[in-house]
């Protein structure tokens, strides 16, 4: 299955994208995404490698949400707060 650890296979290369913008007074989106080879199917966009777990760390202490929004190309929306002023 290590195929799917990396987005990139077989191609030379690739775009990663990312996108932020504030959409409320102390609420920002963020946009992270690949056109790589995105998730099988069969296969739950979650996973225990340093990635995920880095994610969740962020997540958490951001007291934020993620949402996968495509597996094709992977593309995930991050929401989360700015309450320090």
């Amino acid at each position: 299955m290590d195929e799917y650890k990396y987005a990139f296979i077989n191609k030379d290369s690739g775009q990663i994208t990312v996108h932020m913008k504030q959409i409320g007074p102390n609420t920002f989106e963020m946009l992270i995404g690949d056109d790589g080879v995105g998730f099988d199917s069969k296969i739950k966009p979650t996973g225990s490698g340093l990635g995920t777990k880095l994610i969740s760390v962020f997540i958490r202490q951001l007291n934020g949400s993620i949402e996968l929004l495509k597996k094709e190309g992977t593309m995930y929306k991050i929401v989360f707060q700015n309450n320090s002023n």
